[in-house]
């Protein structure tokens, strides 16, 4: 059995110890991934709180029992329509999904993935038991040495790595998946919602067919400031889900009022372009004047996330706390949730975010970065 308190304490003396913070309201947030700042919108705020009045907190079933509701079906509708997808199945969260997505339909397949594919993926493998190779990160050539010898190959990929803030060459995946008949699904997760001119994420952004696509996973804690995720295929997937994906039967559904606001979400997002232009506004001032500070970033894209490397996990460490007495939350992410001495601050932008929370936040890292 393991020790579980000397595990504990070897994560402490590594400087990779988690502390769980209580949210402090009073804090400038540059760590939250409501990118397109709608959690707190009030056309959202009033139709939950009128339809909790009506629907309750909780789904109380199964969505194979009674936890399925028209607005449920109704959602699932909409997503197929914005996706352009033949159907939409809605999971209780993004990691739920991926889990679901690779152990229900990948089992028989040898699946090439990214090196630095999210946890979920990871997990989903596992429990899966599949064969699997990762590739160095955006490393197309391997990837495609790969599929040359893959026997019943599927690439998985995300359209934007988190801890990164890149925008992933899906077209290129793509064509290459095509070229060797491998399936290709894609996670979309800090995609949708803030890709393509009406938020339709990765395929939007970059033109794909969506008949290319065996699978796309839109998790909705993102943009969508909601709950859950999309998974969205054609007729014969989507159903093969519904009756052999074994946590999406057998556990209880999310409830009516969630899909009642993120219904609202999707309206808003198609309708307000001016929601993203500002974000990669933000992205672009937040870039010259990390440079203009003499601070590293990990890429300088126009995406929400903004990662400044700082190598050291000790010293990322001092600045997320300095940061904190200054006013500011900022996440500090640290190996292995990335490669060893790649720790960095992530700083998250959203919509609220000014020019002057930007300057202040950058000129704060600067000071223990640059001492």
């Amino acid at each position: 059995m393991l020790d579980l308190v000397q595990e504990i304490e070897d994560k402490k003396a590594s400087n990779l110890y988690r502390n769980q913070r209580v949210w402090d309201e009073n804090l400038i947030n540059f760590a939250s991934n409501d990118y397109l700042s709608l959690s707190q919108d009030n056309r959202i705020k009033q139709i939950m709180a009128a339809k909790a009045l009506e629907y309750g907190l909780g789904s109380g079933s199964s969505p194979m029992i009674s936890g399925y509701f028209d607005v449920t079906k109704r959602l699932e509708h909409e997503f197929a329509e914005y996706l352009g997808f033949e159907d939409c199945i809605l999971f209780n969260s993004g990691y739920h999904a991926n889990l679901v997505v690779i152990s229900s339909l990948l089992k028989s397949h040898t699946i090439l993935l990214d090196k630095l594919s999210h946890a979920s993926i990871i997990d989903g493998l596992k429990l899966a038991g599949s064969k699997y190779f990762r590739y160095p990160h955006k490393d197309l050539n391997s990837l495609e040495r790969s599929l040359q010898s893959a026997v019943n190959p599927a690439v998985y990929v995300e359209s934007m790595y988190s801890m990164e803030g890149k925008i992933y060459p899906a077209e290129k995946v793509n064509l290459i998946a095509q070229k060797y008949r491998a399936k290709l699904l894609i996670d979309d997760a800090h995609g949708i919602g803030v890709l393509g001119k009406n938020g339709g994420g990765v395929l939007e952004h970059f033109s794909i067919d969506s008949s290319n696509i065996a699978c796309l996973i839109a998790p909705l804690g993102k943009a969508f400031a909601s709950m859950g995720a999309i998974v969205a295929g054609n007729k014969t997937t989507v159903e093969y889900l519904r009756q052999f994906a074994r946590s999406y039967i057998y556990s209880t559904a999310l409830p009516p009022l969630i899909s009642w606001g993120t219904l609202e979400v999707l309206n808003i997002i198609k309708k307000e372009h001016f929601r993203r232009e500002k974000l990669e506004n933000l992205a672009a001032y937040f870039n010259k004047k990390a440079i203009s500070l003499g601070l590293n970033l990990t890429a300088y894209g126009l995406t929400p996330i903004r990662c400044v490397l700082v190598k050291d996990n000790l010293l990322a460490l001092k600045i997320q706390e300095y940061l904190e007495t200054q006013g500011f939350f900022v996440s500090c992410i640290r190996p292995p949730t990335v490669p060893n001495k790649t720790a960095r601050i992530r700083v998250s932008l959203n919509y609220n975010h000014t020019i002057s929370d930007i300057n202040l936040v950058l000129e704060k890292i600067a000071e223990i970065y640059c001492e």
